[in-house]
C-alpha cells in the first residue's frame, strides 16, 4: 500500500510561485516534475471551512459553517459563537485510522482540540494551547509551538519563520517512523499575506518553504510514494477596502448603538494613510498593541464578532458578517420586505473612480445544496483587488495595500505514477479527500462532494485501472460505530 505525504501551504498561490520562479527554484522545479493546477476553494475562501472541506471532501453546508464563527439568533437580535467541530471523525485520517493505517496529523486548522487517531495529532490554528493525541505528546513539543500573538509584527513574522523550520524538522523525524499518511499545514504564507504590503516581502514567506523542499523531496524518494502540496486559498493584491456594515449604516439599513468617535476617525485615517504608503506592518502593530492594552473601542470597531454587540437590532434591516481581510462576506437580511432594494443597491456600489465594488451576489442555495437554516441569505463577492472589513470605519471605502484571499489556491501531485509537467487546470477543494482514499483503496463515502482526480495519474497506472470503490451501507455503519466509540465530540 502507498505512503503519502500532504503538505498544506495556507494561502499559497500558484501564480505567485510561477511569477517568482527565479527566486523559488526548488518549488518551480518541483512543479515541472508534477501534475499541478489551481485548487478552487470554498465561498467565502476562508481557512475554516476551506481546510475542513479539503480533508472531509464535503462542502460547507455539510460541515455546518462558512467561517470560524457562526451566527446565532437570540431574543434581542443576533450574536456569534465558535463553529462547533462536527467534522471530528470525518477526515481522511479518520478513514485511514479505521482501516488500520498509521497517520500523523500536524497543525491542520480546525482540529482543536485534537482527537483520537491511529497515530498522532497535533492540533492547528486557532489553538489557545497545545492539544495533542496522545495527550502526553504535548509535553514533548516546544513551548512556543502554538502561534504567538505579539504586538510587534516584525517579531511575529520572524517567529512564524522559526516555527516553519521546526515543523520541517518534525516532518523529517516522523517520516523515519514510516507513517502511512503524514499531513502538515504551514501557515507562514497566510500570516505574511495579512501583514505585508508588497510582493517582495510576501515572497520571503515562500522562500522559507522553498529552502526546505529538497529535504521533503528526499523523504518522498526514500520513504514515501506520493507528495501532495495544496493550499486552502490563493492570494491577490488589494487596492481598496469596503466596509459593508458602514455602507448599510449609511443607507439606513443598519444602526449602531455607539458611533465611532472623532478620535477613532482620526486613528482610522492615520492607519489608512500609513497602509497606503506600504506601512501595513506598522498599522498592525498599533492595533495589536491597543487590543492587548484592553482597548474595547478598538475591538468593537474592527472585530466582526464584537461589532454585533454594537448593533441596534430594533432598527436594523440587514448586516454583514464573516471574516475581515477576504474578498467575500455573508449578507443577512433581517427585514425580508427590504431584500430587493438592499440587493439592488449593494450590487450598484462604486468606488471613487466609478468602478463597481461588487462582483457577484450569490443566493446561498445557488452555491450549496441543502443549506442549514442558520446559514446567511446571501454571499457577496467583491471585485478583484477589493477586500471587506466587517467592523466600523471612517468611511465605507478606503484605499488599501497588501494582499487578501482569493478563491484559487494551488494543487500539486508528485511521485510514483504521477504525470510530469502536467497542467490539469482547475480542480475542486473537495476532490483531494476522495483521491487520497482511492490511493489507499478505501471506499469513498457517498456524501463526499469531490471526485477522484484521475487526470494526475499515468494512463497505464494501477490507480487508473482500478475502479473507485464507494461505501456500502455496511461500510457506513462500520464507520459510524468507529466514530461513536473513538471520537469524543467537543461539548456544546
Amino acid at each position: 500500500m502507498p505512503k503519502v505525504m500532504i503538505i498544506g501551504l495556507d494561502g499559497a498561490d500558484l501564480d505567485i510561485i510561477l511569477k517568482a520562479k527565479n527566486e523559488l527554484t526548488n518549488l518551480y522545479n518541483l512543479i515541472k516534475r508534477s501534475s499541478y493546477g489551481y485548487l478552487r476553494s470554498t465561498v467565502p475562501p476562508i481557512t475554516v471551512p476551506a481546510w475542513i472541506s479539503m480533508f472531509t471532501g464535503k462542502n460547507p453546508t455539510k460541515i455546518g459553517t462558512l467561517s470560524f464563527r457562526k451566527i446565532v439568533k437570540t431574543e434581542n437580535g443576533y450574536t456569534s459563537i465558535v463553529a462547533r467541530p462536527t467534522w471530528r471523525g470525518e477526515m481522511i485520517w479518520d478513514y485511514l485510522s479505521l482501516h488500520g493505517y498509521r497517520v500523523a496529523v500536524i497543525n491542520v486548522p480546525g482540529t482543536y482540540p485534537a482527537w483520537k487517531v491511529n497515530g498522532i495529532m497535533i492540533s492547528g490554528f486557532p489553538s489557545p494551547k497545545i492539544s495533542t493525541y496522545p495527550p502526553d505528546l504535548a509535553n514533548k513539543l516546544p513551548s512556543d509551538y502554538v502561534d504567538t500573538d505579539v504586538a510587534n509584527v516584525s517579531k511575529k513574522l520572524e517567529l512564524i519563520k522559526q516555527q516553519t523550520d521546526k515543523l520541517v524538522d518534525l516532518i523529517l523525524l516522523l517520516a523515519e517512523k514510516k507513517f502511512d499518511l503524514i499531513v502538515c499545514v504551514f501557515r507562514i504564507v497566510d500570516v505574511f499575506l495579512h501583514h505585508v504590503s508588497n510582493l517582495e516581502d510576501l515572497i520571503e514567506a515562500y522562500k522559507c518553504i522553498d529552502k526546505n523542499i529538497d529535504n521533503i523531496i528526499n523523504l518522498i524518494e526514500s520513504y514515501y510514494d506520493y507528495l501532495f502540496i495544496v493550499s486552502d486559498h490563493g492570494s491577490q493584491e488589494v487596492r481598496l477596502k469596503f466596509y459593508p456594515n458602514v455602507w448599510l449604516n449609511k443607507e439606513g439599513y443598519l444602526h449602531f448603538k455607539r458611533k465611532i468617535s472623532k478620535k477613532e476617525k482620526i486613528m482610522y485615517r492615520i492607519a489608512e494613510f500609513l497602509a497606503s504608503k506600504g506601512l501595513k506592518s506598522v498599522v498592525w502593530s498599533i492595533f495589536y498593541y491597543l487590543q492587548k492594552c484592553g482597548s474595547k473601542s478598538v475591538r468593537t470597531s474592527i472585530a466582526a464578532k464584537d461589532i454585533l454587540d454594537n448593533i441596534d437590532w430594533s432598527k436594523t434591516s440587514a448586516f454583514a458578517f464573516g471574516l475581515s481581510g477576504v474578498d467575500s462576506f455573508e449578507l443577512w437580511i433581517v427585514d425580508k420586505n427590504k431584500k430587493n432594494e438592499i440587493l439592488k443597491k449593494i450590487e450598484a456600489v462604486k468606488d471613487n473612480d466609478g468602478k463597481k465594488i461588487v462582483k457577484n451576489v450569490f443566493r446561498i442555495d445557488e452555491l450549496y445544496d441543502n443549506c442549514p437554516k442558520d446559514f446567511p441569505d446571501y454571499i457577496v463577492q467583491l471585485n478583484e483587488g477589493c477586500l471587506c472589513v466587517l467592523g466600523q470605519g471612517s468611511n465605507y471605502i478606503s484605499p488599501a495595500t497588501g494582499f487578501i484571499h482569493r478563491r484559487d489556491g494551488i494543487f500539486l501531485a508528485y511521485g510514483a505514477d504521477i504525470k510530469e509537467n502536467n497542467h490539469i487546470g482547475y480542480t475542486n477543494i473537495t476532490d483531494l479527500a476522495p483521491t487520497i482514499l482511492h490511493l489507499f483503496d478505501i471506499p469513498v463515502p457517498r456524501d463526499m462532494d469531490g471526485k477522484v482526480i484521475m487526470e494526475i495519474f499515468k494512463n497505464d497506472s494501477e490507480i487508473v485501472k482500478r475502479k473507485v470503490k464507494y461505501e456500502s451501507e455496511k461500510d457506513k455503519i462500520k464507520r459510524s460505530i468507529y466514530k461513536i466509540k473513538n471520537i469524543k465530540q467537543k461539548p456544546d
